[in-house]
């Protein structure tokens, strides 16, 4: 049993009597350019493998938005009471001593 593959290659490839080590001339340049300008068109039809950035947030953008607003709500509470408050606290209870010891030097 015989099989016979046929292997079609891209329009802009069958110049005839090119040789690919040749420079084309002129006119086998231009028949090259408007083979695969019509050749080109059946290739647009075809999904893109991997989708286009574009467009994104405008489509999340509720969720884009309400995780931001909820990470930035998280982290300035962490940083109010990790940080800020128990500092004051530190600080004020510092002066206290110090007016203490202020009163107690004056009495």
């Amino acid at each position: 049993m015989k099989v016979t593959v046929t292997i079609r290659s891209h329009p802009s490839n069958e110049v005839a009597g090119t040789n690919k080590h040749q420079p084309l001339s002129i006119s086998q340049h231009l028949q090259l350019t408007e083979r695969s300008k019509d050749f080109s068109h059946q290739y647009n039809k075809f999904v893109m493998a991997i989708a286009p950035i574009t467009g994104k947030l405008r489509k999340r953008i509720i969720l884009d938005i309400s995780v931001s607003l909820g990470l930035g709500t998280a982290a300035a509470y962490g940083w109010w009471y990790g940080y800020h408050v128990p500092k004051m606290r530190h600080q004020q209870n510092v002066y206290a001593k110090i007016n203490a010891a202020r009163a107690e030097q004056e009495s």
